[in-house]
């Protein structure tokens, strides 16, 4: 399984990656724009996220934006 963490604070970067790395490998991203890019990414190659972990309050877009 693969899971994006979309996070901006580092302690629950790290908390988020502790706990799901037992069940996903994990990428962890800062941005809304970063998140955009990885799901992106991950369309192209085929390797699509099951699971999203997304903070709604981002430094550059908020977590709706990122869902539209």
């Amino acid at each position: 399984m693969r899971a994006l963490s979309v996070e901006d604070n580092a302690t629950s970067q790290l908390v988020l990656e502790r706990i799901l790395s037992e069940f996903a490998d994990c990428d962890i991203v800062s941005t809304g724009l970063e998140a955009v890019a990885a799901v992106e990414k991950a369309l192209v190659e085929k390797t699509s996220c099951q699971l999203v972990c997304l903070d709604i309050q981002l430094p550059d877009m908020d977590g709706h934006a990122v869902l539209q």
